[in-house]
């Protein structure tokens, strides 16, 4: 099974080159399906830089050694903030939060 350490290192490799493109969380599943969710501090992504982090990751890895399929994308509107720079990059933008034990808030 390929490591979700292997893939932060891969795309780790590939944002050294982007600084404005950060990771945001690694997924992979038991039968290797690999999604990996990432932001940009400014604007939107664009299928073109999800298909060049794709390009790169994929070079990375070997089909022949292990199979996997691959989804690279961001974060949705609905998704929770899990990195620090999600939360710089909403800074002066309007955010609803939502509480585990219920209560709900906007600002």
């Amino acid at each position: 099974m390929i490591q979700k350490e292997t893939i932060e290192q891969i795309v780790a490799e590939f944002l050294a080159h982007r600084g404005d493109i950060f990771l945001v969380d690694v997924k992979i599943s038991k039968d290797n399906d690999i999604e990996v969710i990432i932001e940009i501090d400014n604007g939107f992504l664009t299928l073109d830089d999800c298909a060049e982090i794709s390009r790169f990751i994929e070079s990375k890895l070997d089909r022949e050694e292990e199979d996997f399929s691959l989804t690279v994308g961001s974060a949705g509107l609905s998704t929770p903030f899990k990195v620090l720079r999600q939360y710089q990059k909403a800074i002066d933008s309007e955010i609803e939060l939502i509480l585990k034990t219920g209560g709900h808030f906007k600002g």
